[in-house]
């Protein structure tokens, strides 16, 4: 059987990703078809999905990618500040601010 090219990884986490988290999401950059895979802040396993998770396909359907509990640890914050004021520095701190904040992992 030959090996599906590994997808590009985009990440936006706080901490380390635990290893059977880690393990399934390596497992989904090797999946068919699969092109893109964005890990959010909120990533944890349920199941053989991690919830937390986007891909990318081009053909393939992957229903079970569908979490139970979509945005269970997303945070939406208004205020009136334009985003390109905010700046690189800002994207990379906000994480870690957030993590301190609320004690998000």
């Amino acid at each position: 059987m030959v090996e599906s090219p590994l997808a590009p990884l985009h990440a936006w986490l706080v901490n380390p990703l635990d290893g059977e988290v880690h393990t399934a999401i390596e497992r989904l950059r090797r999946a068919p078809d699969v092109q893109h895979v964005a890990v959010m802040p909120d990533v944890h396993l349920a199941g053989d999905v991690c919830i937390g998770v986007a891909i990318g396909t081009r053909h393939l359907i992957y229903p079970q990618a569908v979490g139970g509990d979509i945005g269970c640890g997303v945070l939406a914050v208004p205020f009136d500040v334009s985003a390109d004021r905010l700046g690189l520095r800002f994207s990379r701190s906000w994480p870690a601010f957030c993590a301190r904040r609320w004690g998000w992992r």
